[in-house]
């Protein structure tokens, strides 16, 4: 009888001679060796999840945290935007979910990634304040060194002429990925590349795992693009770079996009002694998902 729980019903079934009134003996006999209720309640069951990663106070301490520093940057006029990486999608002319008003389906080919034109990797930024959207979309790999690229171009270009007042910028964002709260490469780049760079403070608040649907950019932004390409093949990044520029909501959303096809390696290591010469310090609060980056002095 062990063997079969391994096996499906049918298998079961198939191996075994006994016929029906046999195999009620047998359950009747085994719940009474075994104590059990004499009604068998045994089916196909899913898999329930009853561990949680983090614990209801910490996720809980740490949303209150969040939005006191985004009510606090928002009320002095200082910039807060939500950063994340969306799904990497094929480009080529390949299905994607979705329906679309047609008198005929679309024609698309066969599901294979290695025939794709490349794998895009698009990277959202969100401001809070201005309901905007810019996507950069990569055709590399999701690292560290592309995610800070994407917003020292945002400053460079949107943010230092939008807030010319500002000398602190707070990030939401997720917990993995190129901008993990745990990865080193991403503080260093912060740190060289934004923060020394154009002399701000940088703080980062992460979301913990299970929680980065709460991520600003996932529900004003990424939402929204899904749903205005949804059912459409990205045949080529233009229509992809189309897709996203055309995104709008009814309230006022904007969505600028750009394309960098910087090729970034993976595998970079920073050392102790680098991660040490860091101006970084971690918040009283949740220190593992909250911290700030202050420029150094030059030299």
């Amino acid at each position: 009888m062990i063997r079969w729980v391994l096996k499906h019903g049918y298998v079961a079934a198939s191996e075994t001679l006994a016929s029906a009134s046999e195999i009620k003996v047998i359950k009747l006999a085994l719940t009474q060796s075994l104590g059990c209720s004499a009604k068998w309640d045994t089916h196909y069951k899913l898999p329930r999840r009853s561990r949680q990663v983090h614990s209801t106070l910490i996720v809980t301490s740490n949303s209150k945290y969040i939005a006191a520093l985004k009510a606090q940057f928002l009320g002095e006029n200082l910039p807060v935007i939500s950063i994340d990486t969306k799904k990497k999608e094929l480009i080529g002319n390949y299905r994607r979910e979705g329906k679309i008003w047609r008198r005929q389906p679309l024609e698309v080919e066969s599901y294979f990634a290695s025939y794709a034109q490349c794998v895009a990797v698009p990277f959202g930024i969100y401001d809070l304040a201005k309901n905007v959207g810019y996507v950069t979309v990569g055709i590399s790999h999701n690292t560290a060194e592309f995610a800070v690229n994407c917003l020292v171009h945002w400053w460079k270009v949107h943010g230092r002429t939008a807030y010319a007042h500002a000398d602190r910028v707070l990030i939401l964002a997720d917990g993995g990925g190129g901008n993990g709260y745990n990865l080193r490469t991403w503080k260093k780049d912060l740190q060289d590349k934004l923060c020394d760079a154009f002399g701000l403070t940088v703080t980062l608040s992460h979301y913990p795992t299970g929680c980065s649907k709460w991520n600003p950019v996932e529900y004003r932004l990424f939402s929204h693009i899904s749903m205005n390409w949804a059912g459409q093949p990205l045949r080529n990044l233009d229509v992809m770079l189309a897709f996203i520029r055309g995104t709008t909501t009814t309230t006022g959303l904007k969505v600028e996009a750009y394309l960098d096809q910087g090729i970034y390696r993976k595998g970079r290591k920073v050392t102790e002694r680098q991660l040490k010469e860091l101006a970084l310090s971690a918040h009283d609060i949740c220190p593992r998902w909250n911290y700030s980056l202050s420029s150094r002095p030059p030299g």
